[in-house]
């Protein structure tokens, strides 16, 4: 799940900055991975804004998911508490 949201949010934000000027085909290997971005905006001759691009979508792909991660554990711990459930421990 965590790994879908970062995904979707890495390639929305990705797409938006860098699809203007750069040829279809690397578009979309960069929206496909970022390790391909990095090694693409890092690469000699690149547009100076890529590997920015790159790395701010990553950024904020991970943000998107990890908040998302966050959510999921307090919902589930909300609804320990609210169901009043107690840990159980093994008897020795």
């Amino acid at each position: 799940m965590l790994g879908s949201i970062f995904s979707d949010s890495y390639r929305g934000r990705v797409s938006d900055e860098v699809a203007q000027n750069l040829p279809p085909q690397l578009t979309h290997t960069i929206e496909e991975s970022v390790a391909a971005g990095v090694v693409a905006g890092s690469a000699p001759g690149a547009p100076p804004h890529l590997l920015t691009s790159v790395l701010d979508s990553f950024e904020h792909g991970m943000s998107t998911a990890l908040i998302a991660g966050v959510a999921v554990v307090v919902a589930g711990a909300l609804v320990t508490v609210a169901t009043g459930r107690e840990a159980t421990h093994p008897k020795s």
